[in-house]
C-alpha cells in the first residue's frame, strides 16, 4: 500500500506516482492547516487600474479572527518573517502592489488565502503633457512610472499620441491611453525601455503607427480588449518588443486583428 505526506500544506500537489515510499512529513504545525471554518478575509477594493492613491482594508467575518498579509508574494502566516498582522487600519496604496492575506480564528486555524493587485497609474498633472490645436499629445516632461492619459489637457479633447511623443522615456513602466484617444503616432512609444504594460481603453481607437512601440524589449502585456474599432497597425509597430508579450483582443475581432498585428511584429499565438 503506498503512503503520502503533504510536504507543503499551501502549495504542495502529491505527484501520481512516488512509488512504495513513505514520504517525512514536517513537525506538525496547527497555523499552516485549513479546517474551512475560518471564513476568507476579503478587501474593501476590487483589483483593478486605479489612477490614484487608495485606502485598501482587509475585513473577516469569523468572529475574534485575525488577520495577516504579505505585500512581497509570499503566503502570509504567524511566524512568517514578512507577515504583517493587520490592525484594522486603512493600508495606503500609493503605486502598484500584490497582497495576500488569511485569517486565523481562536482554534489557530487558518482560511483560504485571499489576493489583491492594484495598478496605480495617476494623471500626470497638464503641465507635464505637450498638446497640439489638433488634440494630439505631443511630449511628456514627467517622472512618473505608471501613468493615465487625461481625457483633456488645457481643455483641449485628447484625441490622439502624436509621432515620437514619448520616444526614448526610460522610466514609464505602464501607460494607460484613455477612452477618446483614435491615433496612435509613428514612434510614438519607441524605445521606452522600461515599460512593460500598455492598456487602451479607447473604443474608437482606429491606427496605430509604424514603429509606435517598436524597441520596447520589456512590453508584456498590451490590452487591447475595449478597441473595437482598429483597422490600421503601422509596419514595425511592436517590432522588437518581448518574444513572451500577450496581446489582448476583442474575441469577436480576433481574426481581424490577429491579421494586424502579425504584419507589425506580433507572433500569432501571442494574441489572446
Amino acid at each position: 500500500m503506498k503512503k503520502y505526506a503533504v510536504i507543503d500544506s499551501f502549495q504542495s500537489q502529491i505527484p501520481e506516482k512516488y512509488g512504495n515510499v513513505i514520504i517525512n512529513a514536517p513537525p506538525y504545525n496547527p497555523e499552516n492547516i485549513f479546517d474551512g471554518k475560518t471564513e476568507e478575509p476579503y478587501f474593501s477594493h476590487t483589483s483593478e487600474l486605479y489612477n490614484e492613491e487608495i485606502e485598501l482594508t482587509i475585513s473577516c467575518d469569523t468572529p475574534n479572527s485575525v488577520i495577516y498579509y504579505t505585500t512581497d508574494g509570499s503566503i502570509p502566516s504567524k511566524s512568517g518573517v514578512s507577515s504583517v498582522l493587520y490592525d484594522g487600519k486603512p493600508i495606503k496604496i500609493s503605486e502598484s502592489v500584490s497582497i495576500f492575506a488569511v485569517a486565523y480564528s481562536e482554534s489557530s486555524y487558518r482560511s483560504k488565502v485571499a489576493s489583491f493587485s492594484a495598478m496605480i497609474a495617476p494623471v500626470p498633472p497638464e503641465s507635464e503633457l505637450g498638446i497640439d490645436s489638433d488634440g494630439n499629445i505631443t511630449s511628456y516632461s514627467g517622472s512618473a512610472r505608471s501613468i493615465t492619459l487625461p481625457e483633456t489637457v488645457d481643455g483641449v479633447k485628447v484625441t490622439g499620441i502624436a509621432a515620437n511623443a514619448f520616444k526614448g522615456n526610460k522610466k514609464m513602466t505602464s501607460v494607460t491611453i484613455g477612452s477618446n484617444v483614435k491615433k496612435i503616432g509613428s514612434g510614438a512609444f519607441m524605445n521606452c525601455r522600461n515599460l512593460t504594460r500598455v492598456t487602451v481603453t479607447a473604443k474608437g481607437l482606429t491606427s496605430i503607427g509604424k514603429n509606435a512601440f517598436k524597441g520596447d524589449r520589456k512590453l508584456k502585456t498590451v490590452n487591447l480588449r475595449k478597441v473595437k474599432a482598429l483597422k490600421k497597425v503601422g509596419k514595425g509597430a511592436f517590432k522588437g518588443i518581448s518574444k513572451k508579450v500577450t496581446v489582448k483582443v476583442p474575441k469577436q475581432k480576433k481574426k481581424a486583428y490577429s491579421k494586424l498585428l502579425k504584419k507589425a511584429g506580433i507572433a500569432a499565438g501571442r494574441i489572446k
